[in-house]
């Protein structure tokens, strides 16, 4: 099965992938460009070389921010692998 390319757009699934990579991640202190930096170092992002929005920055980050404080979330629900 061929994985699937992301862009920048697809923040659920990218938050998803941070979420399972970087379990004890301090998210309160992570600075964009982390985050950013280790989004295009997966090579989880097809326009990785692009920058994203700011919008879409925020939303990864809420995401996975949500992912973190929910202890019954289901990773099933989600088409995105680690």
């Amino acid at each position: 099965m061929k994985k699937k390319r992301l862009t920048w757009d697809d923040y659920p699934e990218i938050a998803m992938k941070l979420h399972k990579a970087y379990p004890d991640e301090d998210l309160l202190n992570m600075r964009d460009e982390t985050m950013i930096a280790r989004v295009r170092a997966h090579g989880w992002v097809m326009d990785s070389h692009d920058e994203p929005s700011q919008n879409c920055v925020d939303a990864i980050m809420y995401v996975w921010n949500a992912l973190r404080d929910d202890d019954d979330y289901d990773d099933s629900k989600y088409d995105a692998h680690v």
